[in-house]
């Protein structure tokens, strides 16, 4: 069985826009600097599947056709960085 070297696999689809930023805990009212790579940890994402965008929004506004399909990851000021809560914040629901 001949194997197909790793710089000529199809690369792997990107899923999420992590935004680093700003927030403000509302568990003790400190502002935060939370970065892309934490944003990674805190979220259980792999790098690979992840696009930054440093200056959200605006860096995002002229791209937003091509990452609409993507889940965007941002700090939260509840510190909840579950999938099952931000799927339920992105659907309206509490």
């Amino acid at each position: 069985m001949q194997r197909t070297p790793m710089s000529l696999k199809t690369p792997t689809r990107k899923k999420y826009i992590v935004c680093p930023g700003h927030v403000i805990s509302k568990a003790d009212g400190t502002r935060h600097y939370i970065s892309a790579s934490k944003l990674m940890e805190l979220y259980d994402v792999a790098p690979h599947e992840c696009i930054v965008i440093e200056n959200w929004p605006e860096d995002f506004v002229g791209r937003r056709r091509a990452y609409e399909d993507l889940i965007i990851l941002s700090p939260r000021d509840d510190g909840n960085y579950h999938f099952d809560q931000l799927h339920k914040s992105l659907q309206g629901e509490k």
